[in-house]
């Protein structure tokens, strides 16, 4: 399980509650700078109760996230000629709305946009990699809908990656981060009809079809996960 680094942000004791709850083996007795925690404070820390504040205006998460065989982190500009690859391809793309990147420069902007977007919610997308190798595999993260304040996950892989569990891989992780940093809000999935590959990651991760609606310009079918906090499904 991924360790929300937002804890890290906050008083020693509420990061030795939230690791405490996560089981990462830290001793009970609670750090010598403060008094003993019971577990249920322990639980209370990393659902974010005792600082109401981290489901609002939360600092940029900064990662890096792991996983057993990815490593996820923000991207930087110096990443679009390697990722152009992926969002210039047709197959790739071919059930993102926008369509796939027509030039450099369209990936360059769509990378400003995601680092801005993580800048303003304190989330986004981020590029996933090979731990191991270091290889760019594709991204994926959280995202709010266009002018909505819902939160979607979304993933894409590098044709040449699919087929491997990454999609399912990334998006549980992701999927724990965004339990600890808004445990009372709802969780979507946003496809096309058609889109049948995504769906079975979707519905393999516990989310829910609810119905369709227009969103980026097109009807999706959209999807919801049906318990707030993911955390109990992971």
């Amino acid at each position: 399980m991924a360790v929300n680094p937002f804890a890290l942000q906050r008083k020693p004791q509420a990061l030795y509650a939230c690791m405490l709850a996560l089981g990462t083996g830290m001793k009970a007795a609670g750090p010598a700078s403060g008094p003993a925690l019971t577990p249920r404070d322990s639980g209370r820390a990393c659902s974010g109760h005792l600082f109401p504040s981290m489901t609002e205006a939360l600092p940029p998460l900064n990662g890096p996230i792991l996983t057993e065989r990815l490593r996820l982190r923000p991207f930087t500009l110096e990443d679009a000629p390697v990722t152009h690859r992926w969002f210039s391809d047709p197959e790739v793309m071919h059930h993102i709305p926008g369509g796939p990147d027509a030039t450099l420069e369209d990936t360059q902007n769509r990378i400003s946009r995601y680092l801005q977007h993580g800048q303003t919610h304190g989330f986004t997308k981020w590029l996933v990699t090979d731990r191991t190798t270091g290889e760019l595999l594709g991204d994926g993260g959280l995202y709010t809908l266009p002018n909505d304040p819902r939160v979607e996950l979304g993933f894409r892989f590098a044709r040449e990656h699919w087929g491997h569990g990454y999609a399912t891989e990334m998006a549980r992780a992701w999927m724990e981060q965004y339990a600890m940093m808004r445990p009372d809000e709802s969780l979507y999935g946003i496809v096309l009809p058609d889109h049948v590959r995504s769906q079975h990651v979707l519905e393999k991760l516990g989310f829910e079809p609810v119905g369709e609606e227009q969103v980026y310009g097109r009807v999706m079918k959209v999807y919801l996960h049906p318990h707030r906090d993911t955390r109990s499904t992971l």
